[in-house]
């Protein structure tokens, strides 16, 4: 008896262990959280009963999440923690400490633009930026937050395309003041005055926009289209009424008739341009009339147009008429090509795997099987 008293002694004994274990787990794991959490609400200023718990916390993360994470939100209290962890990221024939100053300037840019401008200022004279395109990108974000001709001027000059630069600067401005947006364009030119087609609610005021863009390299033109196409989603009226005084872009008004399935696209090919219009709407053709978008492929009178013409029509009609989309496949010479095309805009994952045991490239079947296994549940 008294050994059965030692055993269920040992055992409330482990018992007893064990509730102390799980409850000392529990006071962890709560505190842990509690701390996680807290970090996520902490105004991070040094010095503060907090600070150094929620650094702590930062120290599970490294390089630019780091950084971040001391930043927390844009806090400038520890700003310099954030620029110091960014400068220590600096490695040979790597930008990783540019990247990182580069990305806490665009948190500060809105708050504080002059200190985020100065962050850039510390990317452009940093040696791992050697080619200009991390500062470029920092001060084309800092740039939107500015308004004097000064400011502008200064950041974008330092710049490898202060036409871009003083582009973001037009659009930011764009809505605020129009008077300064057309004057950064004037130093801008053929960029700006696109970005402004592009946005601008008014084809009136956008086709102005595009007659100050060269006509060199067809840039005008494309302008138009762009002003065409964007007239063509909210007024279609209005949008052939502009391509015909203008005499130009029928191939956009035809583009989005045939995403629409509307038939309408292949007459007005028919009417305007058709080869140049048909190649536009070629990867919506076979949803419009795909009797007549395998014709076409057909004439086509070179072998590589032909092809890169069935692989639209297959993509355009696979998920709607298989069989059709495969009887096509069988008229290139990259079947097997064709028939992993099939299967991407394919839903059903037993229809996509006897395709892919169709494909006798073992390459690409393994590839076929990887891709159905990956996009398709």
């Amino acid at each position: 008896m008294p050994q059965m008293s030692n055993i269920k002694d040992s055992h409330i004994k482990v018992k007893i262990l064990l509730v102390i274990v799980v409850i000392g787990l529990f006071a962890i794991l709560w505190k842990f959280g509690s701390e996680q959490n807290l970090h996520l609400d902490l105004n991070l200023t040094k010095g503060s009963a907090n600070y150094s718990f929620a650094v702590d916390s930062c120290k599970n993360f490294t390089g630019i999440e780091k950084a971040k994470c001391y930043f927390d939100e844009g806090n400038l209290s520890n700003l310099n923690v954030s620029l110091e962890i960014c400068r220590g990221l600096k490695q040979k024939f790597t930008s990783s400490d540019a990247v990182c100053l580069a990305k806490i300037s665009s948190v500060v840019s809105r708050e504080n633009p002059e200190i985020a401008l100065s962050i850039c200022d510390e990317v452009y004279n940093t040696s791992s930026d050697a080619d200009g395109s991390v500062s470029m990108k920092c001060y084309e974000n800092v740039v939107s937050f500015f308004s004097s001709d000064s400011g502008v001027e200064e950041i974008c000059d330092k710049t490898f395309y202060p036409g871009v630069c003083y582009a973001v600067a037009a659009r930011a401005q764009f809505y605020k003041n129009l008077t300064k947006a057309l004057y950064f364009c004037s130093i801008s030119g053929n960029v700006c005055f696109k970005q402004l087609a592009r946005i601008s609610k008014n084809s009136t005021q956008a086709i102005g926009f595009c007659n100050n863009v060269s006509v060199d390299y067809g840039d005008r033109d494309a302008c138009f289209s762009t002003v065409v196409y964007n007239t063509m989603l909210i007024d279609e009226m209005e949008a052939e009424k502009i391509a015909g005084e203008l005499n130009c872009c029928w191939s956009e008004i035809a583009f989005v008739l045939s995403a629409r399935g509307d038939k309408r696209a292949i007459e007005v090919c028919d009417q305007h341009n058709t080869q140049e219009c048909l190649r536009r709407i070629l990867p919506n053709l076979g949803s419009v009339d795909k009797n007549f978008a395998l014709s076409y492929c057909d004439n086509l009178s070179w072998d590589v147009d032909r092809d890169i013409c069935y692989f639209a029509l297959v993509r355009s009609i696979a998920d709607s008429d298989l069989e059709y989309a495969i009887n096509i496949c069988g008229k290139t010479k990259f079947r097997d090509e064709c028939y992993l095309a099939t299967t991407v805009v394919i839903q059903n994952k037993s229809t996509a795997a006897k395709i892919c045991e169709s494909i006798s490239h073992r390459h690409l079947k393994d590839l076929c099987y990887r891709e159905i296994n990956e996009t398709i549940k």
